[in-house]
């Protein structure tokens, strides 16, 4: 058993200074008996009887005089703040690993499951003489649990306790946690409970490693995000992110999947350290989950400590559905077109018809499509296609007067090659500008 307030010198003082005060009071004190007075000689035993008895009267309430000593020492124990087992004085800050090494499995337990295991026992240890705070190490250091005396206040500090999607910032941590010992104003230590130690980092207190486990290999995908393309409807964009976690070469076969459907799969080689990332295409108008996978994994001269890293997942949401207003006289081709649109709710009308509509009707719409037909000039809509329209908005002014080519878009690849100097233009049209 130790004691928190004070030392065991100190306590012992404390404990003399409180005897010998139960014993003076002991001494001190009178016992007055009622006497008989007739004559001067019962006044004269009167006085010896009512003077202080020592101890070695047989008189003296001995069964009161040990349980006041008693009750005294157990207030000075009190005062001194007793703790019981073999505790460590001052303050302890205990820095624990929260990285995703963590996550690794041997003899089927996990280095986290041991590191709190590890944790709640030097609590116990260190609340017994002193105070206690726990740093978790993620890939942001933060306070975990502030300096308390109560183990009990560890529990509840690891409720919700989880690994982090990174590698663990120990040298973050581990200043942090020498902070916390230079500003409690007392002796200190540091316990790091990891699966590795902070090399060439100068702190002032104390500073010794709990192992939980080596160092391990791993090759992870760090990131796999998927979107739709805005230029292309119903198709997406996935891109995968790889990030090597070992000192050595490592490779493995990358395969990205649509459900059933292979969007990627190829062999990937990483060097120590190195990041790579890549991206892969796929078409669908309804709801996608994707999956992307490592396999075939293989590190020279190791093996992936990490399986849960080797799977993410992505979700692209459908496309919402499309109302289309098509008003044209007949023309398959571009019905044809609007027809294979992969999120198109597709209403034909005729020019006849189109002519009666108004706003109302039109606000429906998501997008109108109008070949050969003007949009009227007291309609409005926020997403027109016109196609050749007579008159209004795009119509033509006219025929243009010895039309040429005066300029090209060299760098688009359709073009990559081809010379338009022999080019003699027929017919062409003028549009405002």
């Amino acid at each position: 058993m130790t004691f928190a307030a004070f030392t065991w010198p100190i306590l012992a003082g404390i404990a003399a200074a409180a005897g010998l005060a139960v014993l003076v009071l002991y001494l001190l004190r009178r016992t007055p008996r009622p006497q008989l007075v007739s004559n001067i000689a019962f006044w004269m035993r009167a006085a010896q009887s009512s003077r202080p008895r020592f101890l070695r009267a047989s008189k003296i309430p001995w069964l009161a005089f040990l349980v006041s000593l008693l009750v005294a020492m157990l207030v000075v124990a009190e005062i001194g703040d007793p703790r019981f087992g073999q505790g460590v004085r001052g303050t302890t800050v205990i820095v624990l690993a929260a990285g995703r090494s963590m996550g690794s499995t041997f003899a089927g337990e996990r280095r986290v499951d041991r590191a709190t295991r590890e944790v709640r026992r030097w609590v116990d240890r260190s609340t017994a003489g002193g105070r206690v705070a726990v740093v978790r190490a993620g890939m942001r250091p933060e306070t975990l649990l502030s300096l308390t005396e109560d183990p009990a206040d560890l529990d509840r500090a690891l409720e919700g306790f989880e690994l982090d999607d990174g590698p663990a910032d120990l040298r973050g941590a581990v200043r942090l946690a020498d902070r916390i010992v230079t500003a409690s104003g007392g002796p200190g230590q540091i316990l790091i409970v990891a699966d590795r130690d902070v090399d060439e980092l100068e702190t002032q207190a104390t500073r010794v490693l709990v192992p939980v486990g080596v160092p391990a290999d791993t090759i992870a995908i760090g990131d796999f995000s998927a979107r739709r393309d805005p230029l292309a409807a119903g198709e997406y964009i996935t891109q995968v992110q790889l990030r090597s976690f070992s000192s050595r070469e490592s490779s493995a076969r990358l395969q990205i999947y649509d459900g059933e459907v292979p969007l990627l799969d190829r062999r990937v080689t990483l060097r120590p350290g190195a990041g790579v990332s890549y991206d892969a295409q796929g078409f669908s108008a309804e709801r996608a989950e994707l999956v992307a996978r490592l396999v075939d994994i293989e590190i020279i001269g190791g093996e992936d400590a990490l399986a849960v890293d080797d799977v993410a997942y992505a979700v692209v949401p459908a496309l919402d559905p499309l109302e289309v207003l098509y008003v044209s006289a007949g023309n398959p081709f571009l019905a044809a077109a609007l027809a294979v649109h992969p999120n198109a709710n597709v209403q034909a009308m005729s020019p006849a018809e189109f002519e009666g509509q108004g706003a109302e009707a039109l606000a429906m719409y998501d997008v109108l499509v109008l070949d050969h037909i003007p949009l009227p000039e007291s309609s409005s809509h926020p997403s027109v296609v016109l196609f050749s329209p007579p008159s209004g908005q795009l119509a033509s002014l006219g025929p243009a007067d010895s039309p040429h080519v005066t300029a090209i878009l060299g760098s688009h690849p359709a073009l990559r090659g081809v010379r338009l100097e022999g080019i003699r233009v027929r017919r062409a049209l003028r549009f405002a500008t």
